[in-house]
Parts: C-alpha cells; sequence; structure tokens
C-alpha cells in the first residue's frame, strides 16, 4: 500500500547489503584469528553461518513475497495445480534449517558431556553423523524444490552454505562410522594443555588435552588415557583425530587393549 498523495514514502528498511554480507566474511574470521591465532574450520564454517544468516534477512522476505503473489495469480487463473502442494517431506526443509545451528551444538555438548571413548564410540559418532550429515543433507534436496526460474542462484547458495556447515562439524565423525578405529604405533613428541578463563574470572586448566606426534598430527584423547611423551600404541579414529584406548604395555590407558579392531 503506497504513501498518501502529498506524503513522502517512507524508506525501505536498511538490512545488511552485500557491503554487511562482506564485512561479516572478513571481520569474523579475524577475531578468531586475533583471539585464538588461528582460522580453523570451526572459524570458517561459523562465519559461512553468520553470513547465511544475514542474507536470509536480507532476501528471504522478498521471495517469500514473490512466492505468495505467484500462488495467488495462479489460484486467479483457474489452474489450482499450478500452486504447489505441501509434501510430507517438506517437514524435512525445518529440520534442516534446525540443523544448521543446533546439528553441531548438540553434538558438541553431548560429546563433551558423555565423553567419547572404547565403549561409546560408535553411538557418539553415529548420532554425530545423523544430526550434522544425513539430516541436513536430506533437508538440502528437499529445499531445492524451492528453487525457480527467477530465484535458483540465491536458493542454490543459501542451500550450499546453509548444509555446509554442518556437513563441515560432522563428516570427520561419519567417515569414522564406516571405518572404524585402527590401531597405530606413534610417537608422543608434546602434550599440550588448555587453559581458559570463565566469565567469573577464574582459570580452567586442562591437562594434556593433546597429543602432539612426530608425523604431526594433533589428536585429543579419552580422559582415561594417562599421558606419557615417547612410543605408544593407541587405537584412534583417524579423521575424528581422537584417541580412545592405548596399550597399557606402553601407555597409561584403560588396561583394555587388544588387536579387536585390527
Amino acid at each position: 500500500m503506497g504513501a498518501p498523495e502529498g506524503e513522502p514514502a517512507e524508506p525501505p528498511p536498511q538490512k545488511f547489503g552485500l557491503e554487511g554480507l562482506a564485512l561479516i566474511a572478513v571481520l569474523v574470521p579475524a577475531m578468531f584469528y586475533f583471539g585464538f591465532g588461528v582460522i580453523d574450520g570451526f572459524a570458517i564454517g561459523f562465519t559461512a553461518f553468520l553470513v547465511l544468516l544475514a542474507a536470509a534477512v536480507e532476501y528471504l522476505p522478498g521471495l517469500m513475497d514473490r512466492e505468495a503473489e505467484r500462488q495467488r495469480l495462479a489460484q486467479e487463473s483457474g489452474h489450482p495445480d499450478a500452486v504447489r502442494k505441501l509434501r510430507w517431506y517438506d517437514g524435512m526443509a525445518l529440520l534442516w534449517l534446525l540443523a544448521i545451528p543446533f546439528g553441531p551444538a548438540f553434538s558438541w555438548m553431548v560429546n563433551n558431556w558423555f565423553g567419547v571413548d572404547r565403549h561409546n564410540y560408535a553411538l557418539m559418532l553415529q548420532a554425530t553423523a545423523l544430526v550434522c550429515v544425513v539430516i541436513p543433507l536430506l533437508g538440502a534436496l528437499v529445499m531445492l524444490r524451492f528453487a525457480r526460474r527467477g530465484n535458483w542462484p540465491l536458493v542454490l547458495g543459501i542451500v550450499a552454505v546453509g548444509t555446509a556447515f554442518p556437513v563441515a562439524m560432522g563428516w570427520s565423525a561419519a567417515v569414522d562410522v564406516v571405518r572404524g578405529p585402527q590401531w597405530q604405533d606413534v610417537v608422543i613428541t608434546d602434550l599440550t594443555d588448555v587453559d581458559y578463563m570463565t566469565s567469573v574470572g577464574t582459570i580452567m586448566e586442562n591437562d594434556a588435552v593433546f597429543f602432539m606426534l612426530a608425523d604431526g598430527r594433533r589428536l585429543t584423547r579419552d580422559d582415561d588415557i594417562a599421558p606419557r611423551l615417547g612410543p605408544a600404541r593407541l587405537l584412534v579414529l583417524r579423521t575424528y583425530g581422537h584417541i580412545i584406548d592405548a596399550d597399557p604395555r606402553q601407555l597409561g590407558g584403560t588396561g583394555q587393549g587388544d588387536n579387536q579392531y585390527e
């Protein structure tokens, strides 16, 4: 509805624009670099997620208005079949949207709460693969139904970026679900601690969170595995980068090291 005659039209609401999207893409990785000294996969994925949200705020209202107008015209033309009908699997589009932020968050909380060890690794990795890989990919296929001649580049871009974030976070778990852990003979050259400050100002110390190996890899470990430098025989989730057991003859472990997985 336009403004009355003689009155200036209200200016359109200010949104992000392409300049704002570019600013997010530059500033967020810079914050990770200056805060943590590295721009890793999580930083890139988180940046892409923020860009996706900003793009949704910028462009989705217009797309929804055009879709509503298209359906109105189709109904007035006497061709109700031209109006896209909802199907039972359209609910996957909602699951796709929810999986973008909550899939990686759920996986991170559960894995840190329970830990990933020799006994539960299969369940933990399967849960991560489900919420971060399977649901987003199936939802992305459903989202492609919304791509039309006038908007398909934007829809494809949103679906690609939105799907890439959870899949990047859960891909390593999905790979190790398929191939499982492997016993490896390695040399531990360094043990890296992780210390951080809480919101109330106390320092939390986590000793030997990372095992640095002679081949250049950095692995996390189950809390039951005692840290020790030198040669070791470890049961490793190779893509996930996590140690779930160690041969107790070479490194303090759960005491259950054997060749079951060889």
